[in-house]
């Protein structure tokens, strides 16, 4: 069942199924096998060596911290060794090829999604991009470079593979990194530190059996997991007995303990919206994403914030689980046009479903969010960044 699925995910060019695969299930060696070709491909989607002409036009700073994606490896190890060397051929090698297939597959997947840029000249800017400045096709789409491909030229911007390489690099080994990464962790910090947070519900302290769950909806989601993968909504229905409802499933206070002890899922109350936030996304839960950064000296600053909205009936608001995001002005809490993960919506001024404004969105308590999420950044003194 894994290898049909990832096959599906393949033909159908959805790299989140497939990612959700690799990390859920495998089907033995063929499946594996597969697994090891599509990373391989997705690594020799970037040129490995460093060519001058990548960083022609960067600044001195954006240069220096790029070049750090070209000596290590995304968990932070420097490239040593013949393994090491012949990796890199081999994908240098295979890079022209890779860029060619992908950029025809995105072409044919995208070809009617660009007023005004017909497929080939999508393809001449896929290989521009890739040549030039040594980006991604799939980064190509994704950062709306096959738009406007100059404002490529100046690198004043890290793709999310370049992004982790460099913050492992320049936080190795922080315990702070775990600890952020586990939501149980984090969670047990938090209250420890004295910041507002969600309960964990289960797992809890004590015993199954001790466990009290509350008379209400709940939401679970894997402990490790980001991006909104695996995050289940249980409804609460008293009628005859207690009970909760996920995708028609019905679960009482043991089984529902049980199924998130076998899952590794955490539970806790499902959180509702602000009352000004229903208004515009209904009753999928929106959040803030808040970006700070902590300086040498231990100061910290919010460097920006994005409004992350639901859709449709999705109980969550992932960006890449196809959630909406737009840009917040950090002194006003003003929100600007959204944008989805797929570009071929454009850019969104009105909710699609609710019909309401999001540009102009006064986004409440802005200033407070940022202080919070400074304060807790504060006591995360090995993470120069989240």
């Amino acid at each position: 069942m894994g290898l049909r699925a990832r096959l599906i995910a393949l033909v159908t060019g959805n790299a989140q199924a497939y990612s959700e695969q690799m990390q859920s299930s495998n089907s033995g060696a063929i499946a594996l096998g597969l697994d090891a070709l599509v990373v391989f491909v997705r690594s020799a989607e970037v040129c490995p060596l460093r060519m001058p002409w990548f960083s022609r036009h960067m600044a001195p700073q954006v240069r220096e911290l790029r070049d750090l994606t070209f000596t290590h490896d995304s968990s932070g190890a420097r490239y040593r060794g013949l393994r090491a060397m012949l990796g890199r051929g081999g994908r240098f090698l295979c890079w022209p090829f890779v860029v060619t297939g992908l950029g025809l597959l995105f072409v044919r997947k995208y070809r009617h999604g660009l007023p005004g840029v017909t497929p080939v000249r999508q393809m001449t800017r896929v290989i521009r991009l890739a040549f030039l400045n040594n980006i991604a096709p799939s980064d190509a789409y994704t950062l709306r470079f096959v738009e406007q491909p100059e404002k490529a030229d100046d690198g004043a911007f890290f793709t999310q593979r370049e992004h982790y390489t460099i913050l492992a690099v320049l936080q190795p080994g922080s315990a702070d990194i775990g600890q952020v990464n586990n939501k149980t962790e984090f969670e047990r910090f938090l209250r420890t530190k004295g910041f507002p947070t969600p309960a964990i519900l289960w797992p809890s302290p004590g015993a199954a059996t001790a466990v009290s769950l509350p008379a209400e909806d709940l939401f679970a989601k894997p402990r490790n997991a980001y991006g909104g993968r695996g995050a289940r909504l249980f409804e609460y229905r008293a009628d005859p007995t207690p009970r909760w409802n996920s995708g028609g499933s019905i679960y009482d206070q043991d089984e529902l303990c049980t199924l998130c002890e076998q899952e590794g899922l955490i539970l806790q109350r499902r959180l509702t919206n602000h009352p000004v936030l229903s208004d515009l996304c209904g009753s999928g839960l929106s959040t803030l994403r808040i970006v700070t950064l902590l300086y040498p000296d231990q100061h910290v600053e919010t460097l920006c914030a994005v409004m992350r909205m639901p859709v449709d009936r999705m109980i969550l608001d992932n960006y890449s689980a196809g959630g909406l995001v737009a840009n917040v002005d950090l002194e006003s809490g003003r929100t600007q046009a959204a944008v989805a993960k797929d570009f071929r919506t454009g850019v969104i001024t009105r909710h699609p479903n609710s019909g309401a404004s999001i540009l102009g969105f006064a986004f409440p308590g802005i200033r407070e969010a940022c202080a919070l999420c400074e304060g807790v950044h504060g006591h995360l003194d090995g993470l120069t960044s989240r």
